[in-house]
């Protein structure tokens, strides 16, 4: 402690005496790498941060080695996730899947219905663009939970003569079953009128 905030390495130990975890905290800030540890002592979590958020990598690991890879901009995950199992490189992700559901004729109604190409449960779809460097922000439109099972909609209502033309970037976040979060993104081109 430095006049009554957290300054310096901090330690928590599991009952066996073992440490748990490792933090450095910098004027009560987290700073640095954080480490989080099995209960046997092996590693099980190596994390950056800066001013308190996680910056940079972050990696988890299990008995037999590296599990897998992030990166974190300021709290926010970015793309570029590496998983592997037992010790080799996971070479395939799911991808956003569009679905158009055109009803203009019938109500005036058109909806981009989205999902994953595996099915996915743990996803939350957005509308923008990543940073520059790949990274979620909070300017992104979150895109509500569709009508189907693990989907999303947007959606636009139309009036008669309404026209819309325009490029949408779909961003979703997906949770693998690892507990990672995985971004993928796809662009759509809308031209619809009524």
């Amino acid at each position: 402690m430095k006049d009554k905030k957290r300054h310096g390495m901090a330690k928590t130990y599991y009952p066996n005496g073992k440490v748990n975890l490792e933090i450095e905290y910098v004027e009560n800030r987290k700073q640095g790498k954080s480490r989080r540890y099995y209960e046997t002592g092996l590693l099980f979590q190596e994390t950056d941060y800066k001013n308190n958020l996680t910056h940079g990598a972050q990696k988890k690991f299990v008995a037999d080695g590296l599990q897998s890879e992030a990166r974190y901009e300021f709290g926010k995950p970015c793309t570029g996730l590496i998983e592997y199992s037992k010790g080799k490189k996971r070479t395939s992700y799911p991808s956003i899947v569009i679905r158009v559901v055109d009803r203009i004729q019938i109500d005036g109604s058109y909806a981009l219905r989205l999902s994953m190409t595996d099915g996915a449960s743990r996803t939350k779809f957005y509308l923008g663009a990543l940073t520059q460097s790949g990274c979620l922000h909070n300017a992104l439109l979150p895109i509500p939970s569709g009508s189907g099972p693990n989907t999303a909609e947007h959606k636009y209502v139309l009036s008669p003569g309404d026209f819309y033309m325009q490029e949408l970037n779909f961003i979703a976040e997906v949770t693998t079953r690892s507990a990672n979060t995985y971004l993928t993104q796809k662009t759509f081109h809308l031209a619809i009128e009524n």
